[in-house]
């Protein structure tokens, strides 16, 4: 998929925003965007997405920059207050040396630093005249491809259509300066920003369901069983409100839940070690786990059941008298001996 710009504005400053938004929109989308001018017929190709990375993260493409750089040569600073075209200067010179630069020599954010410094620069240039092209594309934009509000979280939708409706009351007032055009221009932009999708509710679902098995008929200590529970119920109330449910909320709810059941304590022998002469009395069988495999002196019949940590049957026997040798991966297990449950932790 590609977006294709044509480059058919007058004034150069809006010119300059309304291509800005295009790239970094196909930024976010990782496609190319061919910006064509319908004047001369010639089109500009930018892959916008660098592929390689670093340790501090991915790394803006110089492609970017420099079809920013491009499309803001021929502006004409005249139309602008000294005082913004002086800023806009300063950046727009700051940019070309970082793109004359090898990119061996530059941080990893320097190129987008630089972006980020000649996009605020040319947001912030004051014009003596008042242009709306840039709004009434943003309009459009708004009206056409974020219709459809039950894709998102409704309180980040909220904002969009807050600044919205902001923006259009500029855009039909007559009477308005520039910076009250920039500013609903920028308001709505940094609303469709922070637009969060809603999360996806067969996850939360199903992260519900595994737990609830997981626990069902065994029995825990109350501190453990306390979190696990906090943290079981925080998942059913962004289930029951998946409307706000960011798909955020919903990996960082379904996180702490699963560490609450890998934290669960069994309420009964759940040291992993030699229950002790006097225990195996009581119980009818001693415990020891050591170099990869669970021991079990049993002194009545058992039935013996061994669980993953997510609840898993991995084997299971009946044995009489005697001693029974099972061979167990490194982690948790849960060990059932009976009607008694141990948690077992092979090192």
């Amino acid at each position: 998929m590609s977006i294709f710009l044509e480059n058919h504005f007058n004034d150069m400053k809006r010119k300059s925003i309304y291509t800005t938004t295009m790239l970094f929109i196909a930024y976010l989308l990782s496609t190319p965007l061919i910006i064509a001018n319908i004047h001369t017929g010639e089109s500009n190709e930018f892959n916008l997405v660098n592929e390689t990375t670093t340790e501090e993260g991915s790394r803006m493409n110089k492609s970017i920059l420099e079809g920013f750089v491009n499309t803001l040569s021929t502006l004409d600073l005249s139309q602008y207050t000294e005082a913004s075209a002086a800023v806009f200067r300063d950046a727009f010179e700051e940019a070309r040396i970082i793109l004359a630069t090898d990119e061996s020599k530059l941080t990893s954010t320097a190129v987008e630093d630089a972006y980020v410094k000649l996009k605020n620069a040319v947001e912030g240039l004051e014009s003596i005249s008042v242009s709306k092209n840039l709004l009434f594309n943003i309009i459009t934009y708004v009206e056409t491809e974020l219709q459809d509000e039950t894709i998102y979280t409704e309180n980040s939708y909220n904002q969009v259509s807050i600044r919205f409706a902001e923006a259009k009351a500029v855009a039909d007032n007559s009477a308005v300066t520039q910076v009250q055009v920039d500013n609903v221009v920028h308001g709505l932009l940094d609303a469709i920003q922070q637009l969060s999708k809603v999360a996806d509710k067969s996850r939360l679902e199903a992260a519900i369901a595994e737990a609830e098995v997981f626990v069902f008929n065994k029995t825990y200590t109350a501190d453990s069983w306390e979190f696990f529970q906090e943290a079981l119920d925080h998942v059913k109330y962004l289930l029951k409100n998946i409307r706000n449910c960011s798909e955020l909320d919903s990996s960082n709810g379904i996180n702490r839940l699963n560490e609450a059941m890998v934290n669960l304590d069994p309420a009964v022998d759940k040291a992993p070690t030699l229950t002790g002469v006097d225990n195996a009395k009581q119980t009818g069988y001693q415990l020891q786990a050591y170099n990869g495999y669970l021991q079990i002196e049993s002194y009545i019949p058992l039935q013996i059941k061994v669980y993953g940590i997510t609840g898993q049957l991995y084997t299971q026997c009946c044995v009489q008298e005697g001693t029974t040798t099972i061979e167990l991966l490194k982690g948790i297990h849960l060990v059932q001996l009976n009607d008694r449950i141990h948690k077992i932790v092979m090192r």
